[in-house]
């Protein structure tokens, strides 16, 4: 089953249990049709089921509380939010980032990310920069140290190291209120640990003759 498929069964599930009748009329197989009308169709109902999940998954977020569990609804929840790449869930993520799962999976030959223990993380990292701008603006708020690496961790992988940690000095020479540009101030080492800059080979700056 390919993931787009295996996507959409599990958005029509969240619909189904939320009540919602769009869940029961959409078709994959319509967006092939020739029939420019069906495949419209089939787009616009699309768009409204993800609209709907996206919803729908917000709530699971707001109305659940407590550890995360494998059984969790709000794993499927955190998937599903990355996957569809809205907007709409940035706020709602933000609130929930420090919430760790209990294991994290990862390829073989390396550790789990941040973003892998932490899939709030993870999924704010996967909507892009409009996440990584409000992450910046949490990293101004009173937080602890886990939900500080967490919003550093989003930027420096949506925007990479040396973007990353640019936006997060320009933020912190224009911010004038002093309590957030604390806060900022110690925010720089955080990010600077999990996204070092690669230092130059020095080696290249001395003639040819001369290098080792």
């Amino acid at each position: 089953m390919n993931a787009k498929r295996f996507l959409v069964i599990v958005i029509w599930l969240l619909l189904s249990a939320g009540g919602s009748a769009m869940a029961q009329h959409i078709s994959l197989d319509d967006l092939r049709s020739k029939n420019v009308h069906t495949s419209a169709k089939a787009d616009a109902q699309l768009r409204q089921l993800n609209r709907d999940a996206v919803q729908i998954c917000i709530e699971i977020l707001k109305q659940s509380q407590g550890k995360l569990e494998p059984a969790d609804r709000r794993v499927v929840a955190f998937r599903v939010l990355g996957a569809l790449r809205d907007k709409r869930a940035v706020n709602a993520l933000c609130k929930h980032i420090e919430l760790r799962a209990t294991f994290a999976l990862a390829s073989e030959g390396r550790l789990p990310t941040i973003g892998e223990w932490y899939p709030a993380a993870g999924a704010l990292a996967k909507i892009g920069k409009l996440a990584a701008r409000d992450c910046l603006w949490e990293l101004t708020k009173e937080n602890s140290a886990q939900r500080r690496e967490c919003f550093c961790w989003v930027i420096g992988k949506v925007e990479g190291p040396e973007v990353g940690r640019f936006v997060l000095m320009l933020a912190l020479a224009k911010e004038t209120d002093a309590k957030r540009k604390a806060r900022l101030e110690a925010a720089v080492p955080v990010f600077e640990e999990l996204f070092p800059l690669k230092q130059p080979d020095r080696r290249n700056y001395r003639p040819r003759d001369e290098r080792d």
